[in-house]
This record gives C-alpha cells, structure tokens and sequence, in this order.
C-alpha cells in the first residue's frame, strides 16, 4: 500500500519536471534532433523542385544553406543537453538556443528568397508562400516546449515574406490584379498556420492539465484504498482486542438486540455467542432484583445518544446473581443517529464484597485504634498524676539532711523519675493528638523572653556536659504575638534538649528570626548542634512516632523516641513546620517555622506590636 502510494507521487513528480523549464527544453531539443530527418526531406524536395526550374546550382545552394542551420542547430542541442544534465543554467541554455533557432530560420529563409527571385519568367509566389507557411507551422508547433525559439524563427518568417512581397509591388510587377490575389492567398495561408499554431498550443495545454488532473484522481484515488484498507486493518485489529478482551462487550442496535458479543461475554455469563446474538439484552440478561431505576436511566441516556455509566445487577446462565460495573456507549453516525450501542460489563462482585470487609476490617481498626489511643491517654493521665507527687517529694528528700551516699541515690532516683515523667507526658500528648483532643490556647504573649526562658532552663544540662548554649536574634523579634505560647516553649524545649543530648563536644547555637505573611507573622528558629549527626538515610524517620535514628543511639542516649514526632505535629497544627539536615559525625540543624498572629486584647499593644524586643 505505501509502495502504490510512493508510485503516484514519483509520477506527480515526473509530470512536473517534464512541465517545467528544463523538462520542457529538455523535450524541444529532442523534439528537433529527432525530426531532423523528415525537415531534411522536405527541404530535398523543395531543392529539387528549385533546381529543375532554375539549374542545380541553384538547388544545392538553397539545400546546402538549410542543410547547414539545421546541422549547427543539432550539434548545438545535443551539446547543451550533456550541459544541463551537469546542471548548467537553463536560462542561459534558452537564450542561446534562441540565437541558433533564428540562424536557423535565416538559413531557412534564404531557400526561400532563392525560389523568390532567381527564376525567371515564372511565378512561384504561391510555392514560396507555401514553402515559407510550412516552415512557419513547424517553428510553431513547438511553441508550449519553447516559446522563445518559436517566437524568433515565426517573426523571421513573417519580415522575409513580407519584405519580399513589398518588393514586388515596388520594384517588379507594381500593383496589379494578380499581385492583390497572390498577397490575399498568403494572408489566407499565414493565418491557416496561425490556426495550425493555436490549435497545437491549446491541445498541449489540454493535455497537460489533463495530466495532471488524471494524476491527481489516481492519487486520490489511491490514498481511498489506502485509507480503506488501513480501516480494514483497524477494524480486524479491534475486533481482535475486543474479542480477547478480559471485559465482557455487548454489540446492540437501536431495538436492543444484541448482535455481537466478545469470548469474556460468554465467559462471564455462561451464554454461547449464539444463545445471546438477536435476543434482547434486558430480556437476557437483567435479574429480577435489577433495580427499574437504573434501567430507565440507561435507556433514557441512550435514547438522547449519551453514554451511560452505572451499576447493574445481572444474572448468568445458571441463575447466580452478579454485580457488573457497565458502560453503554451508543455510536452516532454523521446524520446524528445512532448506528450500534456498545456496553462493557465487569464483574464487580467480588470487588465490592473485598471493599466492604477492607471498609468494616478499616472501621474496626479506627475503632481499636481510637480506645487504645484512649486508654494511652487515661493512663498515662493517671501515671503522670502520682508520679508528680513523687517527683515533689523527691524535691524534699534531696533538700533534707542525708548523707553524700543518700543524696546520691536520691538523685538517681529523681532523675529516672523525671525522665518516666517526660515519656509520660509524651504519650499523653501523643495520644491526645491521635483522637484530636489536643488543643492550642492562644494569648498575647512576648516571643522574645519566650525564647529567653526556654534557653535559660536548658542552660544548667548543656554545663553539666560542658557544653556552650548560644542564642541569636538575627531579627528583632515583635514585642507582642497571639498564640499558643507553651507549645512554642515545649518545641523549643525538644529540639534543645535533643540537641544536648546527642552532643559531646562543642554546643548548641539557637537562631530566631520572623517575617511578614500579610497581617501575620512567621516565627522561624534554628537548633544547630555539633554532635553526633544523623544518616542520611535515617534523617526523614527520625519525625516517625516512637523512633530513632540508631537502635544503639536508644540503647545509648534513651528517650522513647516522641519528642521528634510530638514537636512536628505540634508545628503543622500551628500553621508551621520541622525539617532537619545532618551529616553524621558532623552535626544536625532542625529548622522551625510556626505562624502567629498580631496580638488580639489590647489595642495598645497591638499597636506596641509593631515595635521590636531584644
């Protein structure tokens, strides 16, 4: 097919190149190299005829001169088509063949001239006409292969006849009435040969439109095929993919008939291809449970030539009930009406059955999942409760009169006190966020004595391990914000007090900055540690519920591994974010970023909000 189609256009292509400026010289010059013969034939014969009424001489002569023009102007044409074949300049090519084609017809001309003139006492005026209108009608027959040559050699033609006849009327017979019928008798044969000229030229432009639009048809012609046999092809292919498609696939027509079904039809429904074809698909295939709805909503859609998509209970061959997902396509031609109805049915049984155990196995889940986040918060409540009052009284046993070794082991045993607190309140933090009862309390309140604080508690563990806690306002922090203050303090507290923990040397550098998100404000701070620093695999589980980067840094450094986690979703739910970047063994940076409001009770200081702490 695409070679047939590559044939029409090679032709069109051919056609053109044989209409253009070189294909057109191309088919003059053979044109006159291969009626040389015959213009040598007639050229004899009127020589002849020239030499019996006058002497041979004569006749020679006239033959020798047309025999010369005609041999330089082939010799010549043969020459310029091995140039053109080698890409000469077709313009040039024209102009020169245009000079030969005029000496040519000069050489012609002088045939004529002699059997004007040299005989003597008899009048050939009629054969020189003659001689010189069939001269005339050879020059124009190639006129459509090149104007230019034919032009020259007819004009040639018309200024000897006329010049020869003008001396005859001056110089030798005068005005006579002879003389009057010799010139009407060759405007009569001048004007045959320009009918002769126009019906050649007019022919050869029929015939090349003709050409071309034959050409053309065929193509069209051949691109139909092509197009039809692509259809077919399409139309095999998709039969096949429909046929071995894993989806049943009804073909119906407007009564609702079916007419063609796929293997997966049979498959699905237990009926043979030729138990389902020309029966009705509702009469087939609808239970008694369909629901009437949706069957009226099908056949409304496809009555308005719309498609249709929906659930529908259907009943195999065997009486089992099945849930089929359909979609019914109705097919519209150009006329706008509908020329087959196309439904593909899935059995969705199965699937819907899974979906609602994974619904009720997911509704269990939330459910066990919400009473164990309960009984985490009740009783961690309830530990936390009692185990304030031991750390209280363990505050006044430290402070009493004991020895170096009671002091000691009473320490010990606050500090173990404190770090089951902070694991405590975690989990009850934790477990209030997994049945959304944790809340955010929003007042006025300073950040920057905020920040303050928070670094001064965390002061007395970095000296115990002798390290440095710096901090930095690279901004001058607003006077005044509205939010939840304690949980600004609890974030800060994690991120510190993690970074001291799992830092050796060097310290820990706290920068604070903000900026302006329309009429709010975005707090940012910076805990950037020297210690041991984080994998850079590990780095994005590290913010995961009851996790640490190592199992040995737990074993280690302790902690239930929640503060990470806690301070997280802390952040989001007050409009922020954490990340963190680490390099292990060189480091970490947790990166905080919360939003606040202006302050919301006073107007003053609202307005005192505007100004800067330091």
């Amino acid at each position: 097919m695409s070679q047939r189609a590559l044939n029409s256009d090679r032709v069109i292509v051919q056609i053109e190149e044989e209409y253009s400026s070189t294909g057109l010289f191309r088919r003059y010059a053979h044109g006159r190299i291969k009626g040389f013969g015959e213009r040598q034939a007639m050229t004899l014969t009127g020589s002849l005829a020239l030499a019996y009424i006058t002497n041979p001489w004569w006749g020679l002569i006239a033959y020798s001169s047309a025999l010369i023009g005609d041999r330089v102007e082939i010799a010549c044409l043969r020459r310029w088509l091995r140039q053109l074949e080698k890409g000469a300049d077709i313009r040039r090519l024209l102009h020169r063949s245009t000079a030969v084609a005029a000496l040519q017809a000069l050489s012609i001309s002088i045939c004529f001239l002699i059997a004007w003139f040299v005989p003597r006492g008899l009048d050939t005026t009629f054969f020189c006409c003659a001689y010189l209108m069939i001269a005339a009608m050879n020059a124009g027959a190639l006129k459509s292969f090149h104007s230019y040559a034919a032009t020259v050699r007819i004009t040639i033609y018309v200024l000897v006849g006329g010049i020869c006849f003008a001396l005859k009327l001056l110089f030798y017979s005068g005005v006579t009435f002879k003389t009057g019928f010799d010139l009407l008798a060759a405007v009569m044969l001048a004007y045959m040969a320009k009918v002769f000229i126009d019906h050649v030229s007019k022919n050869f432009k029929r015939h090349r439109q003709s050409e071309r639009d034959l050409i053309r048809w065929q193509k069209s012609v051949e691109q139909s095929s092509l197009e039809l046999e692509e259809q077919q092809k399409e139309l095999r292919i998709l039969s096949m993919v429909a046929w071995h498609a894993n989806d049943s696939i009804i073909l119906s027509n407007t009564q609702g008939e079916i007419t063609w079904v796929n293997a997966a039809f049979s498959k699905m429904l237990g009926y043979t291809s030729e138990e389902a074809v020309g029966r009705l698909t509702g009469e087939l295939l609808n239970s008694k449970n369909t629901s009437p709805a949706v069957i009226e909503d099908l056949k409304s859609a496809v009555g308005q030539g719309k498609p249709w998509r929906g659930e529908i209970l259907n009943q195999r061959k065997d009486g089992e009930e099945i849930l089929v997902e359909t979609n019914v396509v109705p097919v519209v031609n150009s006329r706008g009406e509908i020329d087959v109805i196309v439904g593909v049915e899935r059995d969705i049984t199965q699937a819907k059955v899974h979906a609602q155990e994974l619904a009720e196995a997911r509704q269990d889940a939330e459910r066990r999942d919400r009473a164990k986040s309960e009984f985490l918060t009740t009783m961690s409540d309830e530990i936390r409760v009692p185990l304030k009052r031991v750390m209280g009284a363990l505050n006044l046993l430290v402070q009493s009169d004991l020895s170096d070794d009671q002091k000691r082991f009473a320490n010990s045993i606050r500090t173990s006190a404190q770090a089951l607190l902070k694991s405590m309140s975690d989990i009850y933090d934790l477990s209030k966020m997994d049945v959304g009862k944790l809340t955010i309390d929003p007042v006025d309140f300073a950040p920057g004595p905020c920040v303050r604080d928070t670094i001064d508690l965390q002061q007395a563990s970095a000296q115990e391990k002798g390290l440095y806690l710096d901090v930095n306002f690279e901004t001058r922090l607003p006077a005044l914000l509205h939010g939840d203050d304690g949980r600004l303090r609890q974030i800060l507290q994690n991120l510190i007090g993690n970074a001291i923990k799992f830092t050796d040397n060097g310290g820990v550098t706290v920068s604070v900055s903000h900026s302006f998100e329309g009429a709010n404000i975005r707090f940012k701070a910076s805990v950037k540690d020297t210690g041991i620093g984080i994998p850079e695999d590990k780095i994005n589980a590290i913010f995961d519920d009851f996790s640490q980067a190592e199992t040995a840094t737990t074993r280690r450094f302790g902690d239930v591994g929640l503060g990470l986690a806690i301070s997280r979703r802390l952040a989001q739910i007050m409009g922020g974010n954490i990340s963190a970047r680490s390099e292990e063994g060189n480091g970490s940076e947790f990166l905080v970023n919360l939003l606040f409001e202006p302050p919301q009770n006073d107007a003053i200081e609202a307005e005192r909000s505007k100004t800067i702490w330091q």
